[in-house]
């Protein structure tokens, strides 16, 4: 493949990029990791800021003198008000004519803004989107060999657009990734991370800060709406590590069913005209919710309900909208076999009792393979 033409020293002054990152009690190992990635960027017209969320004085203290150590990384402070709030704090305080979003234990690769700004120069597009890998590590990322420069997916911005959004709301049947990424290290990402976006757009789309769950979703249609002019490029520059219990998916929150449900109304409203026609695709985001329910929220060691005192919580969704679209026959055919049994166990009250049994099998195993 042919090198893309660099940026002309005139054009880079007013192309700087504003990289935002949202902060809460990250380690330093893995900030000092995100931000050795962007240092190392082959375009180096950025800025990078730091947005504490609320972490504890004692971490914010140390996030100011690791920021010291990057020239071009400043740092701004705010009360928790989750990573939403972060992001948009980041966004009013940007100088650059572009952003992009990197969560702080993440990592990008070293020719990721190059490799961007090379096909907004060429394409003035408002949003060019790349692919995502995800990693166990950021030591796994760094091994990855990704491209210095990539050539655009040739389909027309309207129409990559529609395949986008459906892409993002289809859980079952989506050939979009076999379409255009068909090699299966890379991935399209449903929230912000691996995107470079014109400023004016970014601003126009704020994240919806009322919403811990599923806000990411919720901003990446409405962001790919209120573009005007969107490219997909065939490249990795996002390593997205996975942090098994410190994933926001598996985070306990007190009253997911309720925050789930405000998330899965907004997700509805804002897409009938395409759920309508495909309510098992809906059913099928409302299953994911659900699993997280229970396993993560019911299941939580932080949970102090009684199993009667959950039973009665699970088996009163199943009542409501849109708990209840679980079970109408057209929906339950086409959930996966682990859904279906969680939607029987939960219907029936038995499910908890399947999970403990489930944790007692784990712990003999694991006794005997310790023998």
């Amino acid at each position: 493949m042919q090198n893309m033409v660099f940026l002309m020293k005139s054009e880079m002054g007013r192309m700087m990029v504003s990289i935002i990152i949202p902060v809460f009690n990250t380690t330093l190992d893995k900030l000092n990791m995100c931000l050795d990635s962007i240092q190392r960027q082959t375009y180096q017209n950025y800025e990078v800021i730091l947005v504490d969320n609320g972490s504890s004085d004692s971490m914010f203290e140390q996030y100011k003198t690791l920021s010291g150590q990057y020239p071009k990384t400043r740092i701004v402070q705010q009360n928790r008000g989750g990573v939403s709030a972060a992001r948009n704090r980041g966004l009013d305080e940007a100088n650059g004519a572009y952003i992009t979003y990197i969560d702080s234990d993440d990592l990008i690769s070293c020719f990721a803004l190059q490799d961007g700004m090379n096909h907004l120069r060429i394409s003035s597009a408002d949003v060019v989107i790349s692919g995502i890998r995800i990693v166990v590590s950021q030591e796994e990322f760094l091994s990855f060999h990704a491209d210095e420069s990539s050539k655009k997916i040739e389909i027309e911005s309207d129409k990559l657009v529609v395949k986008l959004i459906k892409h993002y709301l289809t859980v079952e049947g989506d050939s979009f990734l076999a379409d255009y990424f068909p090699n299966k290290d890379k991935m399209i990402g449903r929230g912000p991370c691996s995107k470079i976006i014109r400023t004016s757009v970014a601003r126009s789309v704020r994240f919806p800060e009322n919403l811990p769950i599923g806000e990411d979703l919720i901003w990446s249609i409405e962001l790919l709406k209120n573009a005007k002019h969107v490219i997909l490029v065939d490249n990795v520059w996002y390593g997205y590590v996975v942090n098994g219990n410190e994933s926001a998916i598996r985070k306990y929150y007190g009253n997911r069913e309720v925050l789930a449900k405000n998330y899965l109304k907004i997700l509805w409203d804002n897409n009938k005209s395409y759920f309508k026609d495909n309510e098992y695709q809906f059913s099928q985001n409302v299953a994911g919710e659900f699993y997280s329910i229970l396993n993560f929220e019911m299941l939580s060691d932080k949970c102090s309900l009684s199993n009667r005192g959950k039973r009665k919580i699970v088996q009163s969704c199943l009542k409501e909208w849109p708990w209840e679209l679980l079970k109408k026959k057209s929906n339950f055919k086409r959930l996966c076999m682990t859904h279906k049994l969680l939607v029987i166990g939960a219907c029936s009250g038995t499910w908890i009792y399947i999970y403990e049994l489930k944790d007692v099998v784990k712990r003999i195993i694991g006794k005997r393979k310790r023998v």
